[in-house]
């Protein structure tokens, strides 16, 4: 294997280390087999992928652990202001849009829905949430936008100097002098449409050393569709077919290119849902407590986060945790769980943190929303991922191949293995923060 070659990683966003077969995703199989496999990838605890694949380093060290923290001193969302009501409607209108579009065939509809979307996500990044960052703020209630600050993409993108909170792979690149194309989540992502046209873009700019491309069907469907071998096929197949001419594409520009397949975590369906905004609100009125004033919660959706203005609050919510609907179907993570997570100990991520166990989803959260389709239909999500657990169900998994990679199996690893594996193909140094081990070296 020769350093130097052009590098293309693909993520595989939330792509199962078990999603790989011969049946389902015959092209992925293949080069798995022909290549250096990573059977089972543990990931990062929380919902930062992205930091840890690109610095090689834990929570523990970049910061990045959950897509939102509490800094009220730094609140990007703060300026949306008057403009809330704004950016709701508009988020509205997509959604809207989007069922209306579920009717028409089809490639068409997904297109279609993907790219106005993208269009207007972006007119609205640019006039209604000017110079903010390239975050969306999800379903956080309105009254605590201005609470809260964005852990990852708040300054740019994801490459963007100082956008990453640490030494990253970018800059080892930009030291090296080498250029590269970015095509991945917040700027691009999506199915087979959205990367294969933004790779067609990438060929037809002038060569780079470094691709990132990102398919996202295996965690945007199959939230929605469940894990199971019969609902999961065909997302797996379309995500096997977009590999497929991936490869095509570049074989016939670059044909050195050495490729990255990598599933960033798992997915686990969900056995039981538990409402716990709904009965803290009440239990906060009847003692005469405000949810922002003397408590301050946060609800990930297998998360849930708190902050306090008294010991009074703090007792209040340890009461609750203990008491149906909470008790039973999750914990209080100790400071010696978060550590051994490789998870900051930072208050601002929560002065007090309640883990669900594995299957059980916090709803309603501040992430995902329930909606009824154009037919009458219930759509919320049956599965989902960012449990602390070490579950294979939470696993994803790696694919390395190109000129003079290894045929070898690697039968556990980490994710923060992702940024040395890229700098040794690269010819570059690892992240000063890497605490990982590349797959193409040694036994």
């Amino acid at each position: 294997m020769k350093p130097g070659h052009p590098v293309v990683l693909v993520i595989l966003d939330a792509f199962r280390a078990d999603y790989l077969d011969p049946q389902d995703t015959p092209e992925l199989f293949r080069l798995a087999a022909e290549g250096t496999h990573v059977r089972a990838l543990a990931t990062s605890p929380g919902f930062t992928q992205k930091t840890a694949i690109f610095t090689g380093a834990p929570p523990s060290e970049t910061e990045c652990f959950l897509m939102f923290h509490h800094d009220p001193e730094d609140a990007v969302f703060r300026d949306l202001g008057w403009r809330a009501p704004l950016w709701e409607g508009a988020e509205g209108l997509l959604r809207g849009l989007a069922r209306r579009l579920d009717r028409l065939p089809g490639r068409l509809s997904r297109a279609g829905a993907i790219r106005a979307r993208a269009a207007v996500a972006a007119t609205l990044a640019r006039y209604v949430r000017p110079g903010v960052t390239l975050a969306t703020p999800g379903n956080i209630p309105r009254r605590l936008l201005g609470r809260f600050s964005t852990s990852e993409d708040k300054r740019g993108s994801t490459p963007d100097p100082g956008s990453l909170p640490v030494d990253s792979l970018f800059d080892r690149l930009r030291a090296a002098g080498f250029s590269y194309e970015y095509h991945a989540h917040p700027v691009a992502c999506g199915p087979n449409e959205v990367v294969l046209a933004a790779a067609r873009r990438a060929l037809a700019a002038p060569p780079a050393e470094f691709y990132v491309f990102h398919f996202n069907q295996t965690d945007n469907e199959i939230h929605f569709t469940g894990t199971s071998r019969e609902t999961r096929r065909a997302v797996l197949a379309s995500v096997d077919r977009g590999a497929a001419e991936l490869i095509q594409l570049f074989r016939a520009r670059v044909p050195d290119a050495t490729f990255l397949f990598l599933g960033d975590h798992g997915m686990t369906d969900v056995k039981v849902r538990i409402d716990l905004m709904r009965p803290l609100l009440g239990r906060l009125a009847r003692a005469g407590l405000a949810a922002g004033r003397e408590i301050l919660y946060f609800l990930d959706s297998t998360l849930a986060r708190f902050w306090f203005r008294n010991e009074r609050a703090r007792a209040l919510v340890l009461e609750f945790l203990n008491e149906p609907p909470a008790a039973g179907h999750g914990r209080i993570l100790s400071a010696e769980d978060l550590a051994a997570a490789g998870a900051p100990l930072d208050p601002r991520h929560g002065e007090l943190i309640w883990a669900a166990d594995l299957g059980v989803l916090i709803s309603p959260c501040f992430f995902h929303v329930e909606e009824t389709t154009a037919g009458g239909l219930l759509r919320r999500p049956i599965a989902m991922h960012g449990y602390f657990s070490d579950d294979p169900t939470t696993r994803g998994m790696a694919i390395v191949h190109g000129p003079g990679v290894p045929r070898r199996r690697v039968e556990s690893a980490t994710i923060y293995d992702a940024a040395p594996t890229l700098a040794r193909l690269l010819g570059v140094e690892s992240p000063a923060r890497s605490r990982g081990r590349s797959w193409v070296d040694g036994p």
